[in-house]
């Protein structure tokens, strides 16, 4: 065997109709579209579909509110992710094609978002989807007294199927 090492271009590709900075991006499962979640002062953020060189909203949320931790679900037609605002976060469910579900659902109740900036550096803060639509969720603060990390599953076979 043989080792091989890759090399940077030093190329930029160029994506028109984002409002910010790529903050979050991940591949569609069949590698097709990258979802990417982008920031910019005083732009509220959303969810875009990247294709080719142009991005378009998937959907978008106010100034102020956060979207982190994309995930996609193994056949592509769902995405969970979290979001933020102010000092709570939550999970939320969106049909990617809007055939089941016009807006997001909230599936998790909003906790506190603690220390989960740092935590954010050092290890994933997305959702896990497993088995039979059971998704497994990292938390911070799920019960009033508790700023402990923890995990929550939800089983979300009812929405998605």
């Amino acid at each position: 065997s043989m080792l091989r090492t890759t090399t940077s271009s030093g190329r930029t590709h160029r994506v028109t109709g984002l409002p910010g900075a790529p903050l979050e991006m991940t591949w569609s499962p069949d590698g097709s579209t990258l979802a990417v979640g982008p920031t910019a002062p005083g732009v509220g953020g959303g969810i875009y579909l990247v294709t080719g060189t142009s991005a378009a909203p998937l959907f978008t949320v106010p100034t102020g509110d956060a979207i982190r931790d994309l995930v996609w679900s193994p056949d592509g037609e769902w995405m969970v992710y979290r979001r933020t605002r102010g000092n709570a976060s939550w999970f939320e469910l969106f049909d990617v094609d809007a055939s089941q579900l016009a807006a997001p659902l909230a599936i998790t109740g909003a906790w506190p978002t603690g220390n989960v900036g740092g935590y954010r550096s050092s290890m994933s803060m997305g959702a896990a989807w497993g088995t039979g639509n059971q998704l497994w969720m990292p938390a911070f603060g799920v019960t009033p007294t508790s700023a402990e990390p923890g995990i929550i599953t939800v089983n979300i076979s009812g929405a998605v199927e």
